[in-house]
């Protein structure tokens, strides 16, 4: 599905780096650290750039604890799922076609879980 995976922070949108176009290169996934806050920005980032607003994202709060929280959308609808999940720390946002075989993946794993 992805043949690269780019792990960038939050703050890279004000920083020395929106390079958007090199974050987005074809079959790339972006995973973004601390970026709830700057939503607008990334989403504005990447779409000026030319990232389809179609593109799937997840957001994953708490990830890998009993309360984690998982929401997917599309690129489109950054912003806004974002403003509604303000205060969700930790979270994660994944940007990328790789978010479109989640379901798949938790059917998999449920088929060979150990009971």
């Amino acid at each position: 599905m992805a043949r690269s995976v780019t792990l960038v922070t939050g703050n890279v949108v004000s920083g020395a780096l929106p390079a958007w176009s090199s974050l987005i290169a074809q079959g790339q996934t972006l995973v973004c650290y601390m970026g709830l806050e700057k939503s607008l920005e990334i989403q504005t980032g990447l779409l000026d750039s030319g990232l389809s607003p179609s593109t799937p994202v997840a957001i994953i709060g708490k990830g890998c604890s009993p309360e984690q929280e998982v929401y997917t959308f599309e690129l489109s609808q950054l912003n806004q799922i974002a403003d509604q999940l303000r205060g969700l720390s930790p979270a994660l946002m994944i940007i990328g076609e790789v978010v479109s075989i989640r379901q798949e993946l938790l059917d998999v794993a449920q088929e060979y879980a150990v009971a």
